[in-house]
């Protein structure tokens, strides 16, 4: 379900997944969230100036949040589309390799997913 969260002259205020999509992907990283969200901000309304931000997140049980990223890449999921932005440009596998060799790590132990570095 969308909503529209408007000001008085009807133009977005408020971005996130529920009102317009994943506008900056999937769990887009804080820099790579400010840069695309500027840019969203003004494609919307045609205008190009400096806006201010306030970013609010939810911070979860850092164990279950581990445990969740375990099973998820345990079922086969991976991250390997996902776009790692670092210093206002890609990460480069050198940077952020992956801990598998594979086409991903399903079925990876919880000692194994414990042990990537």
């Amino acid at each position: 379900k969308m909503c529209e969260c408007l000001n008085k002259h009807g133009q977005d205020w408020m971005v996130n997944r529920h009102c317009n999509g994943w506008i900056c992907g999937l769990h887009p990283g804080f820099m790579e969230l400010r840069s695309c969200v500027d840019l969203w901000f003004s494609s919307q309304v045609n205008e190009n100036r400096t806006r201010n931000y306030f970013f609010v997140t939810m911070i979860r049980d850092p164990v279950a949040r581990f445990i969740s990223e375990w099973l998820h890449v345990r079922r086969g999921s991976t991250w390997k589309e996902s776009r790692l932005y670092c210093d206002g440009r890609d990460a480069t596998m050198q940077e952020v390799p992956f801990c598998f060799k594979y086409g991903s790590w399903k079925h990876v132990s919880f000692e194994n997913f414990v042990n990537c570095s």
